[in-house]
């Protein structure tokens, strides 16, 4: 009886299915944090460019930069200077070429009063050169907010009538005793 007792295994392999789970959990977090990072645009190289503004009213930090539409960066930064609000716009280096200097910035909202907010960029003349790191492109709020605010004043021109024909309507507070009063009929389920 030379055989040597060896004690039943509980859980055969236990450490090889422990160490398994393991890289799994840890291949499905490096690729959710992967995703993440390629979202928040962490691997794409932006430059900086800067406008300023009398007010920072509308513009939020993240606020996407359009230029015809396209979505090509966004609100970096925002700080208190001596001429309003210093805004850092961080635009992704491959459309660079496409802003020359003499562009412009605008504050937009995508569709009418209710859209989203968007920084929209305007073009320059392309014969002035590119637009470089750090450099500031003019700022113009006054033609979008006019447009803003002469939307709202047309919208309320055509509901404005509408106010009057209800002046004249019955107080829709009314018990409903008073319904029956004025020979209402009354609901079939009692």
């Amino acid at each position: 009886m030379s055989e040597e007792f060896a004690p039943p295994v509980r859980f055969p392999r236990l450490l090889a299915k422990v160490n398994a789970f393991l890289l799994v959990a840890a291949l499905l977090v490096l690729t959710f944090g992967g995703i993440v990072a390629h979202k928040q645009g962490w691997f794409v190289h932006q430059t900086m460019i800067r406008v300023i503004t009398p007010d920072a009213l509308g513009i939020s930090k993240g606020m996407p930069v359009k230029l015809f539409g396209f979505t090509i960066g966004s609100v970096q930064e925002m700080q208190l200077v001596a001429g309003g609000v210093d805004v850092q716009l961080g635009i992704m280096s491959e459309h660079m070429q496409r802003i020359p200097k003499g562009s412009r910035a605008r504050f937009a909202r995508e569709s009418g009063v209710i859209g989203a907010s968007v920084i929209e960029i305007i073009p320059g003349k392309p014969i002035a050169g590119e637009l470089h790191e750090g450099e500031q492109i003019e700022f113009d709020r006054s033609e979008s907010a006019m447009r803003d605010a002469s939307e709202v004043f047309s919208a309320a021109k055509r509901v404005w009538p509408l106010s009057d024909a209800f002046k004249d309507a019955p107080d829709a507070t009314l018990p409903i005793d008073s319904f029956e009063a004025q020979g209402a009929p009354r609901s079939r389920r009692q």
